[in-house]
């Protein structure tokens, strides 16, 4: 048979519905190749979705006596379900009937759909199936090329996210007793001065009980850096980053792999602890990069909660209607996050139990969006956190927080009173201002962010609980007002186990925008002269 006539009869052969089930997943996962999401997240939606278009597919044969109409009425099936999300996205609040509407419209067009089907000679439909089975493919390809580019082009991370450099005191003393060290972490809580000049809301109540409980609050606290990632990095190791030597682990300036492997490294604080015999004991968030670490030895880890992927992936398709039936029903990402957060709570509380001497690492979202908290701790619908401002919510958000905050610290330090424990709480970047919420990667943090924006996103939430100095004898220990997240350690190592590590200069940095994460700049001065002005 001639290659010309071989190619022919393969082109017709009608596999472009396959292509079609693929082609958004892949899609999806090409777009966020920069967030470092595991290859693995795919593969269950794409059996899932071969084997769904498999099986329609069948039937639609069976039904219309036609391999060429089934795949192109197959096809129709696939854009509707896949495009289910944004269409609900586009016309919610608009259209009467919610869901019930847009599915009945969707019936609708599968219904005129099936009949153009049946009319259309069948001639004619096998004659578009080379053209469509091109088509897909070449759009298929288009996503999988860059995955495949970019997984092949990782660099190798084994050097780690170390600095070069040991700094002094990388060895602690052997001390008489060791407290446990309670690090918890609070995403996007600002400071005192940024929530109320920017969301309107006092929470100088919250930092007052806290002082009754013994606790310092360092009110002239900022992160080191603009995002999660950089800045607990550099917290963990108590060093700032090198941005030269991250981007010659980059695939490219705007590649996030290094920093996210690093989140799942050994770190510094912790190589200090281990001599010691301190167990490493962590609660992670929703994240894949922040829900687990592979060097603890304790992972609390909530299952009830799906990856970012999945949830991204399942909200923009026709799964979304099930929110009709209601909360159980529906995969509602807003209800799992504010089950996990209830659940780390809990496992906080567990926590305790592991022995002594221990390093306790919890990261909450809170209160970082969703706003999924009301103030007593029930669940907040997405329609009622979609007709509220911002402000309010994230307020709502902050005093749920607090009185979590306030309840698992009594009932820590009631656990062993004689043996207090080290307690961290803080933050590791500050809130969003609204000009990066509406456009996290087309802002321009070197050109375009006002003192204002630099203020809000890096002033941050830090107290301390240092046994044995409660209140402002912390000080005495090391602890300042401006003190930042990469300092904080060498000030508590070296107060409590003898190390001897030198202070750093407090710092903050941006990049230009986010296509260059690796560009550090010093916005040192600018942030300073915000938080120390006077009213």
């Amino acid at each position: 048979m001639p290659v010309t006539s071989r190619v022919r009869r393969v082109s017709a052969v009608v596999f472009y519905p396959m292509l079609a089930a693929v082609y958004p997943i892949v899609a999806l996962y090409a777009v966020n190749l920069r967030e470092m999401i595991p290859l693995q997240e795919t593969v269950v939606p794409v059996l899932v979705a071969l084997l769904a278009t498999g099986l329609v597919l069948t039937m639609l044969r069976w039904v219309l006596r036609d391999w060429h109409r089934a795949a192109a009425m197959t096809t129709l099936l696939l854009i509707l379900f896949f495009t289910y999300g944004a269409a609900w996205d586009a016309v919610r609040g608009v259209i009467g009937g919610g869901h019930i509407t847009l599915v009945a419209i969707w019936a609708i067009i599968a219904t005129l759909g099936f009949v153009a089907v049946r009319r259309i000679r069948p001639d004619r439909v096998a004659s578009a199936t080379p053209l469509l089975n091109l088509v897909l493919g070449v759009l298929l390809v288009g996503n999988l090329a860059p995955v495949a580019g970019f997984h092949f082009d990782v660099r190798s991370d084994a050097d780690g996210g170390a600095p070069s450099e040991s700094p002094v005191g990388a060895t602690a003393a052997s001390p008489d007793r060791v407290s446990d060290i309670y690090w918890i972490i609070l995403d996007r809580y600002g400071s005192q001065q940024v929530i109320d000049e920017y969301y309107d809301h006092d929470i100088s109540p919250f930092l007052d009980q806290l002082r009754e409980r013994g606790f310092y609050i360092a009110d002239r606290a900022t992160a080191n850096y603009l995002k999660t990632a950089p800045s607990l990095v550099s917290a963990r190791n108590m060093e700032y980053l090198d941005g030269e030597r991250l981007r010659e682990r980059a695939s490219a300036d705007d590649d996030w792999g290094p920093l996210y492997r690093d989140l799942s490294s050994s770190f510094r604080l912790l190589e200090v602890l281990r001599p010691l015999g301190y167990r490493f004991v962590y609660l992670g968030t929703y994240w894949q990069f922040t829900a687990s670490h592979p060097e603890a030895d304790v992972n609390y880890v909530f299952d009830g909660v799906r990856s970012e992927f999945a949830t991204v992936l399942t909200n923009s398709t026709m799964l979304r209607a099930s929110e009709v039936l209601g909360d159980d029903a529906a995969p509602d990402a807003r209800r799992e996050r504010w089950n996990l957060t209830r659940f780390q709570w809990d496992t906080l509380r567990d926590a305790t139990g592991v022995g002594s001497p221990k390093l306790v690492h919890a990261h909450f979202s809170l209160p970082h969006a969703p706003y999924v908290f009301r103030a007593d701790g029930s669940f907040v619908p997405e329609d009622l956190e979609r007709s509220r401002s911002t402000e309010a919510n994230y307020a709502d958000q902050v005093e749920y927080a607090n009185a979590a905050v306030l309840e698992f610290v009594d009932e820590l330090l009631a656990v062993d009173p004689l043996n207090p424990p080290v307690i961290i709480i803080q933050s590791e970047e500050g809130p969003w201002p609204h000009r990066f919420r509406m456009s996290e990667t087309g802002f321009g943090w070197e050109a375009e962010a006002t003192d204002e924006e630099l203020h809000e996103k890096f002033g941050v939430l830090s107290a301390f609980h240092l046994p044995g100095l409660p209140g402002d004898r912390s000080e005495e220990a090391g602890l300042y007002p401006s003190i930042s997240l990469v300092n904080q350690f060498r000030v508590i190592l070296n107060h409590y186990l003898g190390t001897t590590f030198e202070l750093l200069p407090d710092r903050n940095f941006i990049w230009p925008r986010q296509d260059d994460i690796y560009e550090f700049i010093d916005v040192t001065e600018r942030v300073r002269r915000m938080v120390d002005r006077r009213e």
